[in-house]
């Protein structure tokens, strides 16, 4: 099974930093290396990772972090990228033809919770998002950015950012098969680019499914507050890296 990374965003959000996110260091290691190195704990031997913002620094970092680990990791660039995280996706089309993990370069997570999501048999057309139920206990969530999911028993029923009942939230993590593209592309083509927007065509025809973890432990680094959180949980090896 292959695995793609998004990492083309601007991260604009997390002021005061003069490097692609992805790049930003905790204990100086990138965070993109973070995501590799569990990638890579979970067998999976071929990374594809999309760019876009600042595309050659973060091309040299990758290239040098393969190098050194001795694993193949493809660049892909999406000249698209500032329209939405769906056309990153859609960027690694051509290179991916059977199910996949779909993983954000600024989302860290126990490795725990990857081995869980690739126990599900390979999707044949489904979409299986890991979702995190623990909506009143998780304080690493930021409530104003986090992607929110309405599930019952284990299909997705709605997903987005403001809907206001929801029972979960979306991890970023992802165990796809190569149908997610058709519904990248069907959402395009009404002006909706990002990755939610293809869930919302998957929901439509009962291909949307979710994979419950349970004491989730992740977060997604978008501002300066979730990086020293990130930071705390690193010092506790609360991701087991």
């Amino acid at each position: 099974m292959n695995c793609l990374i998004i990492a083309a965003g601007e991260g604009s959000r997390l002021n005061g930093v003069d490097k692609p996110k992805p790049l930003v260091t905790i204990n100086n290691i990138p965070l993109i290396e973070y995501i590799i190195d569990n990638v890579v704990w979970a067998g999976i031997e071929t990374i594809y990772v999309v760019l876009g913002y600042n595309r050659d620094v973060l091309e040299k970092t990758i290239s040098r972090i393969a190098i050194r680990k001795k694993i193949n990791i493809i660049c892909i660039y999406n000249p698209d990228w500032r329209k939405g995280n769906g056309t990153s996706v859609l960027a690694a089309k051509r290179y991916i033809t059977s199910p996949f993990i779909l993983l954000m370069a600024d989302h860290l997570f126990h490795r725990n919770m990857l081995s869980k999501l690739l126990m599900r048999h390979p999707p044949d057309r489904e979409t299986v998002l890991a979702v995190d139920i623990q909506i009143n206990e998780n304080h690493m969530v930021d409530l104003d950015d986090v992607t929110r999911v309405f599930i019952k028993d284990d299909r997705i029923i709605n997903i987005g950012k403001h809907i206001e009942i929801y029972n979960a939230f979306d991890t970023g993590m992802f165990l796809s098969s190569i149908f997610l593209f058709k519904a990248l592309e069907e959402a395009a083509t009404k002006g909706n680019f990002s990755l939610s927007d293809g869930i919302q065509r998957l929901i439509k025809v009962d291909l949307a499914r979710v994979q419950v973890i349970d004491n989730a432990c992740w977060i997604d680094i978008d501002t300066p507050d979730m990086l020293n959180k990130a930071k705390e949980l690193i010092s506790k090896d609360a991701f087991l890296l």
